[in-house]
C-alpha cells in the first residue's frame, strides 16, 4: 500500500492539472477570440478604408446602441458573414421584384433600408427579380447597388455599427485595402425578359427568386459554408419599403424558431414543455408567417372582403388582451414585408406562377399559410415604412376578377362553399358562366386538386379566421342546391324549365280543389241570382213606364257616362292647385290610344239600368250645355293619361271596398296564428313605428367610408352620373302640408342574417313610416319578429312564411298605412323617390280606375288593386308576367284585401315552394290584377332586380336566348338609362355594401373622395 500511494498522488496532481488547464483555457479562449476579431476588423495595410464608429453611430441614430449593451458571446462566435451563427440564429434571404423602370429608386432605399438595420452578417442573400426587364438598360442601376453592397451605407457587424468610404482615388470596397476588409456580396439580379411584351409576374418571379435561393443553400452546404441545421428565412419585400429599426430580425427570429432546450430563455427544458413530444436537436421549427405592420398603423390588420378586396381590420381583441398587445393574427399578408422560414415556403403545397399580380399572389400566400401551414402573426414593433409613391391615398383596394375569383374557389374550396362564394362574390352570372370559369382555371391553374381535403377547410377559415367573409357563411345556396332556382336569380334553360315545371305540378294539385269550389259557389248563388235579375227587370219597366216622355226627349244621344269634355277638363286642371301635379317626378310622357274604356263597376250599372243612366246624363248635359256649372264639382283628368297598357291592365280589375274585414279566426289557425315574443309568448304586436320614430345615426368609420368612396366602380358611375334621390321635391312636399301616403315597409330574414338589419335600420328603413323585420327570431333590439307560419323554417318553404307575414300585416297594421312593401335582407330603398312615385299622378290615377285622378273629399272606399315591381315575362311569355321578388313588390290596400282576405283562404292554402313571388302573382291573375307597368316616361326602370353597377354595364347578348335576363326583361334599356333618374330599389345590396349606396346617394362622402 505505501508503494502504491506516490503513484496514486502522481495519478491526482495530474489530473488536477489537467483540470487547471481546461479551466484556464475555457476562461481565456472568448478573450482571445475577441482580440483576433478586433484587429481584424480594423483594416489593413494601405488604409484603403476609414472606419468610422462614434461619428458613424452620431450621425445615423438608428445605429446607436443602449448604454448598458453588452457584446454576447454568441453575437462574437462567427465574424466571417458567409457563415452567419448557425440554427438558432439563421441568415435571412431577401426578395423583391421590380416590375417597373420606375420603381428603380425605391429599389435603392429599400436595399439601403436593409444593409442599415441588418447585422451583415445575417444576410444571406438579397435577390431582385427584374421583371420584364434588361441588364444592359440597368447599368447604372446595377452599379449603384454594388457600391452600397462594397460597404459605403452605415451598416452592422454583430453589434458595431460600420461604414467603408473610399479615399480619394479608390472606390468603396476597392483594392488597395485588405481581404478582410471586402465583403462577400450579398445582391444577386435575375433578369426575367418580357414575353410578347408581358412580364412574368409576381407568382413567375418570387418563384425564380426562392428557387434560386434553394439551390445556392444546398450548394454551401455542400462546401461547409452552411450548417444543415440553420434553417434560412425568407423575407418578401415591396419596393419602396423600409424597416424602422434594426431589431427586426431578431424579433421575427424568436417568433419563427423556437430555440433548444439549452438556450431557452427560462432555463425549462423543451422537453417539459412538449409534455413528451420530440424534440428537435436543434431548433424547433414554426410553419407561420410574420407579416410587418405599417409603422403608426397599430392594432389594425390587413383581410379581405367576399369581393376578395383587399381590406383593413382591427386586430382580434382577445388576442391584443393575451399578448398586452405585442401580437395579434392577420387574415391576410399586407405586402409590404412578409417573413417566414425558407422551408415553410417551399413546402406549401400551392405555388400558382399564374398569379401575375401582387395582390393575388399575396392572396394564395396567405391561404396557403393559414390552411395550411401556422397562420400569419403581427408583432408589435415589427414596423415597416411605406414611400408615400407606394400608396397614393386615392388608390382604390387591389382586388381580383371573375377569372382570378373562380381560380381561388377551384383551389380553396369545396362544392358548398364555392356555390357560397361565387354567389356572394357576382350574384349576376350564370352558373355556366362560372362553371366555364372554373373549367378554364382548374385546366390552367398551377396548383394540387385535393386543397380542400390536404388542408384546412375554407369554411374554418371563414368562421374562424377572417369576419369579413360572414356574408359568404350566411348566403343561402338553396337556389342553387335545390331543384328549382328562383326566377330573380341567374339560371340556365334547363333550371328555367325545371323552375316552370315545379310550379305548374304545384299548380295542378290545387286547381281541382279549386274548381271544385268555384262550381259548388255558383250553384249556390245561382237561385239568388236569377231573383235578383228578376227584380231588376220588374224595377226596370215600372221605371221605363214613369219616365216614358222623358227618354224621347233625351234620345239615344245620352249613352256615354262620360259627359265632361276634353276641354272642361282641360280648364279644371287648370284651375286646380294640385301639389302632385307640379312634382318633378311625374313626367310620364306616355300617351293612351284609342277611347277611355269606363271601369267595370260603372260598366255594370249601365247594364242593370240603362234607363235610369240615359236619364242622369241628360240631366248632367242639359246643365252643362253651353256652358258648364263650375260650382258643381267636375272629376279631374291627370295632366297625362296613362299608357295604353297601363290603363288596360288596371281597368281588368274590379275596384274594391278597402273597409276592413277580421279575417284572422280568432288566431287560431295559419296563417293568422301572429307573432311570439322574445320569451315564445303569443299574440305580440311589434311597435312598427319605433324605428322612424327613433332612427338611429349612419355610422361608419372615417377610413371604411374613404375607401368606399373612393372606389369610382360602376355602382359609382350609376349613382353619380346617373341616379339620385330627390330630395328638393320631397322636401317641397312635406313642407307644402299636403296629407303624405304612409308607407309599411316588411323586410324577411332568418336569425343567421341579422346582422344585416342594423345596416338597413342605419339606411332606409328608418325612413318608412312602418318598418319590421320577419324572422325564426324575436329580437327586440334590432326590431325582428318570429312570425309563425305553417311548416318549417327552410327556403323551400317560404310560401307559408310570406302567406303569414302578409297576414299578420293586414291583421295588426292594414287601417294605418297607404302602401305596403316586401323585400329580402338585401334590398335598398330609396324612399323619398318611392314615396313621390306613389304619391304621383299616374298612381294616383291608376288606383282610382285609370282616367280620373280621385276626389280628395270622397268618402268612398272603393280603391282599384295595384301590384308594382319589376316585371319579368317568364321566357319572354307575355301571357305569365310576374313580379321579381328581388327588389321587391308593393301593393295598395285594395291589393294587400284581396291577397289576405280572399287570395289565400281559396288558392294554394298548403302550397311548400320557394317561389312566393310567382305565386303572388297567379293569385292575384285569378282576380284580374296583373303587374302594373313601372317604367318611367322614358322607359327606364323604377325597380331594379341587381346592384346598380350591374345595369350600369349590362349590354345584351348577341343571343338573347342564351340570356335568361334578357329573355326575362321587358322592353328594357341597355347601361346607365336602363335605371330611372329617381330608382326606387335595388337588390343584392348586402352589409357594407348598404353603407356604401347610403353614403354615395345622400352625400355621405368626404369631399376629397368625390
Amino acid at each position: 500500500m505505501q508503494v502504491q500511494r506516490p503513484r496514486q498522488a502522481r495519478q491526482m496532481n495530474e489530473k488536477s492539472y489537467q483540470t487547471r488547464l481546461w479551466l484556464a483555457v475555457a476562461c481565456c479562449w472568448p478573450f482571445a477570440l475577441l482580440a483576433l476579431l478586433g484587429a481584424s476588423s480594423r483594416g489593413g495595410g494601405g488604409g484603403s478604408y476609414q472606419h468610422i464608429t462614434a461619428d458613424l453611430a452620431r450621425s445615423h441614430p438608428g445605429l446607436l446602441l443602449p448604454a448598458n449593451a453588452r457584446f454576447s458571446l454568441r453575437s462574437a462566435l462567427d465574424r466571417v458573414d458567409l457563415l452567419g451563427y448557425g440554427p438558432t440564429h439563421p441568415r435571412a434571404a431577401m426578395v423583391m421584384v421590380v416590375s417597373s423602370q420606375s420603381q428603380t429608386e425605391m429599389v435603392l432605399t429599400t436595399v439601403e433600408s436593409i444593409l442599415g438595420n441588418t447585422d451583415w452578417n445575417r444576410i444571406f442573400l438579397i435577390c431582385i427579380v427584374m421583371d420584364g426587364m434588361e441588364e444592359s438598360n440597368h447599368e447604372d442601376f446595377v452599379a449603384q447597388l454594388r457600391t452600397m453592397e462594397s460597404g459605403s451605407v452605415p451598416h452592422w457587424h454583430g453589434l458595431r455599427p460600420d461604414q467603408h468610404i473610399a479615399t480619394p482615388g479608390k472606390a468603396a470596397g476597392g483594392g488597395g485595402g485588405g481581404k478582410d476588409d471586402e465583403h462577400s456580396r450579398k445582391i444577386h439580379f435575375i433578369w426575367n425578359k418580357s414575353v410578347d411584351g408581358n412580364p412574368k409576374g409576381v407568382g413567375a418571379s418570387r418563384k425564380d427568386a426562392i428557387d434560386f435561393i434553394h439551390v445556392l443553400s444546398d450548394t454551401h452546404e455542400q462546401v461547409g459554408l452552411k450548417s444543415p441545421q440553420e434553417d434560412l428565412l425568407l423575407v418578401l419585400l415591396r419596393t419602396g419599403c423600409t424597416f424602422v429599426n434594426h431589431d427586426w430580425l431578431p424579433s421575427i427570429t424568436s417568433a419563427l424558431i423556437v430555440p433548444p432546450p439549452i438556450l431557452s430563455q427560462n432555463g425549462q427544458k423543451q422537453a417539459e414543455l412538449d409534455a413528451g413530444g420530440a424534440i428537435d436537436p436543434m431548433a424547433m421549427k414554426l410553419a407561420n408567417a410574420i407579416s410587418f405592420q405599417v409603422h403608426e398603423d397599430s392594432n389594425h390588420v390587413t383581410s379581405f372582403t367576399s369581393s376578395l378586396e383587399k381590406a383593413s381590420m382591427d386586430a382580434n381583441a382577445e388576442e391584443l388582451n393575451e399578448s398586452n398587445g405585442m401580437s395579434y393574427s392577420a387574415p391576410a399578408l399586407d405586402g409590404g414585408a412578409t417573413a417566414m422560414r425558407l422551408n415553410t415556403y417551399i413546402n406549401l403545397p400551392c405555388q400558382d406562377d399564374a398569379l401575375v399580380e401582387e395582390w393575388s399572389a399575396n392572396l394564395d400566400l396567405s391561404l396557403n399559410l393559414w390552411l395550411c401551414g401556422d397562420g400569419i402573426d403581427v408583432l408589435q414593433g415589427v414596423d415597416i415604412m411605406e414611400s408615400e409613391t407606394v400608396v397614393q391615398p386615392n388608390d382604390p383596394m387591389p382586388s381580383i376578377d371573375k377569372q382570378g375569383a373562380a381560380r381561388f374557389a377551384a383551389a380553396w374550396m369545396d362544392d358548398r362553399m364555392t356555390q357560397q362564394f361565387l354567389q356572394v362574390f357576382d350574384e349576376t352570372s350564370t352558373r355556366l358562366e362560372w362553371s366555364t370559369l372554373m373549367a378554364k382555371a382548374l385546366e390552367e391553374g398551377n396548383f394540387p386538386l385535393d386543397l380542400p381535403k390536404k388542408c384546412r377547410s375554407f369554411q374554418w377559415y371563414a368562421e374562424s379566421i377572417n369576419p369579413l367573409l360572414e356574408d359568404v357563411l350566411n348566403e343561402i345556396i338553396a337556389e342553387e342546391q335545390t331543384k328549382e332556382p328562383q326566377n330573380d336569380l341567374p339560371m340556365n334553360e334547363a333550371d328555367a324549365q325545371k323552375h316552370v315545371a315545379a310550379i305548374k305540378e304545384g299548380l295542378e294539385e290545387h286547381q281541382d280543389v279549386a274548381m271544385e269550389q268555384q262550381q259548388q259557389q255558383q250553384e249556390q248563388d245561382a237561385p239568388h241570382e236569377q231573383e235578383n235579375r228578376q227584380q231588376q227587370q220588374e224595377n226596370s219597366v215600372s221605371q221605363q213606364n214613369t219616365n216614358q216622355k222623358q227618354v224621347d226627349a233625351q234620345g239615344k244621344e245620352a249613352v256615354q257616362q262620360e259627359v265632361v269634355t276634353d276641354a272642361q277638363m282641360n280648364e279644371n286642371v287648370e284651375k286646380s292647385d294640385n301639389v302632385e301635379s307640379l312634382q318633378l317626378n311625374d313626367k310620364d310622357d306616355r300617351t293612351a290610344e284609342g277611347v277611355h274604356k269606363p271601369d267595370s263597376e260603372q260598366v255594370a250599372a249601365q247594364d242593370e239600368n240603362p234607363i235610369i243612366e240615359e236619364q242622369q246624363q241628360g240631366q248632367q248635359e242639359e246643365e252643362a250645355d253651353p256652358i258648364p256649372n263650375l260650382a258643381q264639382k267636375q272629376p279631374r283628368k291627370p295632366s297625362k293619361p296613362l299608357c295604353k297598357e297601363c290603363l288596360e291592365i288596371v281597368q281588368k280589375a274590379k275596384p274594391v271596398d278597402i273597409t276592413y274585414v277580421d279575417v284572422s279566426g280568432g288566431h287560431k289557425e295559419h296563417p293568422h296564428m301572429g307573432a311570439v315574443d322574445e320569451y315564445g309568448n303569443l299574440g305580440y304586436v311589434v311597435d312598427e313605428t319605433a324605428l322612424h320614430n327613433d332612427p338611429p345615426e349612419f355610422e361608419w368609420d372615417e377610413t371604411s367610408l374613404n375607401r368606399a368612396c373612393r372606389r369610382h366602380d360602376n355602382n359609382y358611375r350609376m349613382l353619380k352620373e346617373r341616379v339620385f334621390v330627390d330630395v328638393e321635391a320631397h322636401n317641397q312636399k312635406e313642407e307644402s302640408g299636403v296629407k303624405r301616403d304612409k308607407i309599411f315597409c316588411l323586410v324577411y330574414t332568418i336569425e343567421s342574417g341579422h346582422s344585416r338589419v342594423p345596416n338597413i335600420r342605419e339606411t332606409w328603413g328608418k325612413k318608412c313610416d312602418g318598418f319590421i323585420v320577419a324572422s325564426n327570431k324575436t329580437d327586440t333590439s334590432i326590431g325582428t319578429v318570429n312570425i309563425l307560419h305553417d311548416g318549417p323554417e327552410e327556403y323551400n318553404n317560404i310560401w307559408q312564411k310570406v302567406r303569414s307575414m302578409w297576414s299578420y300585416v293586414y291583421d295588426n297594421y292594414y287601417e294605418k298605412y297607404d302602401w305596403f312593401h316586401i323585400g329580402g335582407d338585401d334590398l335598398f330603398m330609396l324612399v323619398e323617390n318611392f314615396r313621390l312615385y306613389l304619391e304621383s299622378e299616374e298612381i294616383r290615377t291608376a288606383a282610382n280606375g285609370g282616367l280620373y285622378l280621385p276626389d280628395e273629399d270622397d268618402e268612398s272606399r272603393m280603391q282599384t288593386p295595384l301590384f308594382l315591381g319589376r316585371r319579368f315575362a317568364y321566357w319572354g311569355d307575355m301571357n305569365d308576367i310576374f313580379i321579381s321578388g328581388g327588389s321587391g313588390y308593393t301593393m295598395n290596400k285594395a291589393a294587400l284585401k284581396t291577397l289576405v282576405v280572399e287570395g289565400f283562404p281559396n288558392h294554394f292554402p298548403h302550397a311548400h315552394t320557394f317561389s312566393e313571388d310567382t305565386m303572388v302573382a297567379k293569385i292575384f291573375r285569378k282576380y284580374d290584377i296583373y303587374p302594373y307597368n313601372t317604367q318611367d316616361e322614358n322607359g327606364s326602370e323604377r325597380y331594379m332586380p341587381f346592384l346598380p353597377g350591374h345595369h350600369y354595364g349590362y349590354r345584351f347578348p348577341k343571343k338573347r336566348e342564351d340570356d335568361w335576363y334578357a329573355m326575362y326583361s321587358i322592353d328594357i334599356k341597355e347601361g346607365p338609362e336602363h335605371c330611372s333618374e329617381r330608382s326606387v330599389a335595388f337588390h343584392y345590396v348586402k352589409d357594407l355594401m348598404m353603407k356604401r349606396l347610403f353614403a354615395l346617394l345622400y352625400d355621405k362622402c368626404p369631399a376629397d373622395s368625390r
